[in-house]
């Protein structure tokens, strides 16, 4: 029981909601992103539903916009973010799901000696401190208030199954800017552009012909076409 309460709790925190114009960027080996985009067809509280992979609690994840109504709400391109400054927290979140998840549950239900028992819980939240004290002297990177850090690492010494998906929070919480299409490698960029362009084209159904809007999408739709062409040249 313990063990699918945990478990429960993870996956939960797993459930990420997004906008209709937004997608994830999932950094995998060789720090190249991988787009991640949320379900259209399912949608919760009229957003997105998106699982992120529960098994991955290392792979960070970037918010990013493909379309903006206005071009000056947001900035193009990466914005500069230590990623060296996340990547150990990663590290002790993941050993972190490990002990949640597979030791503790084993030691308190199998182990009979108290004193083992009350060491790996000692251990669980020790590994919750060296995450959020590597996260928290790390915040102002990714453009997170003060105050939303101290709001996110309470959740996780609150309930340590949240702190799994911390570095992954962190993240999240940064600056959301314009998606740059130069990012994918070239397999995943096929996969991107056509997404978006089929998500543009659904999107165009519901604006009104020669709108601010309706001028921005189909600039977006010849942008991608552009670098389609590119791509295949």
């Amino acid at each position: 029981m313990l063990t699918l309460l945990l478990v429960g709790i993870y996956l939960f925190d797993c459930l990420i909601l997004l906008y209709s114009d937004e997608l994830l960027l999932e950094r995998r080996l060789n720090n190249r992103w991988h787009p991640l985009f949320g379900s259209n067809k399912w949608l919760l509280a009229q957003k997105e539903p998106l699982l992120l992979n529960p098994a991955t609690p290392w792979r960070l994840v970037l918010r990013r916009r493909w379309y903006s109504q206005s071009a000056n709400e947001l900035e193009a391109g990466e914005q500069e973010i230590n990623i060296a400054c996340i990547d150990m927290a990663a590290k002790f979140a993941t050993l972190l799901m490990v002990m949640m998840i597979v030791i503790l549950p084993i030691f308190l239900l199998v182990v009979p000696v108290t004193l083992l028992k009350i060491t790996v819980i000692i251990c669980c939240y020790a590994l919750v401190i060296s995450v959020i004290v590597s996260l928290a002297r790390n915040y102002k990177p990714l453009g997170i208030s003060k105050a939303e850090c101290i709001k996110i690492c309470f959740e996780a010494v609150a309930c340590p199954p949240l702190c799994i998906n911390l570095p992954r929070k962190f993240y999240l919480k940064s600056k959301i800017s314009l998606l740059d299409f130069s990012i994918f490698a070239p397999s995943d960029r096929s996969v991107a552009l056509t997404t978006i362009k089929e998500r543009a084209n659904h999107r165009l159904l519901f604006v009104d012909n020669g709108s601010a809007e309706c001028n921005n999408l189909h600039a977006l739709l010849n942008q991608i076409d552009l670098e389609c062409v590119n791509d295949n040249n």
